[in-house]
């Protein structure tokens, strides 16, 4: 099997840490989450509940979220949005976020440690590219995507086999 034929699976951020913050929880820097309503402006508003950006008017929750899959030196926290109520989540976990694809974003590779130990950006026109490339590394299992610009998490994706 070549790098490219790895299957992929793409994942929003757990049901159980939006549960806890829509629920009033405290999110993953113990503070209590924000509720905006989204305004159609230039940050997109990227939702990582479903993989999509929101609509103008949606309500959305902005929280501190410290994703899975990093450790150690590389533990990250930052800040994300979600859907202020629960949603039918991503559309597919199978399919690169089609709101998101013509985006330059950073794909960082992490070993079972959470280490980084591969890194690269791709500048929107193939993604599932660079992933698979990153992927190339048998000690990565798990990659992220990140926004270039403001750092934030977008999405892990994990080998489907």
């Amino acid at each position: 099997m070549s790098i490219h034929d790895v299957r992929l699976r793409y994942r929003a951020i757990p049901a159980e840490v939006l549960s806890r913050v829509r629920s009033g929880g405290l999110d993953d820097a113990g503070q209590l989450p924000a509720r905006l309503t989204s305004d159609g402006n230039s940050l997109n508003w990227p939702l990582r509940c479903c993989l999509r950006d929101a609509d103008p008017g949606t309500e959305v929750l902005l929280f501190g979220y410290a994703p899975d899959g990093t450790g150690g030196p590389y533990s990250e926290l930052g800040p994300v949005f979600a859907h202020a109520e629960s949603c039918s989540g991503p559309k597919s976990t199978d399919e690169y976020p089609a709101d998101w694809k013509p985006l330059a974003q950073m794909i960082r590779g992490y070993d079972e440690r959470g280490w980084m130990i591969r890194a690269e950006m791709h500048a929107g026109r193939t993604p599932e590219e660079a992933i698979q490339r990153v992927f190339g590394d048998p000690q990565v299992v798990e990659v992220h995507s990140r926004n270039p610009l403001q750092g934030c998490y977008m999405f892990a994706v994990e080998r489907a086999e």
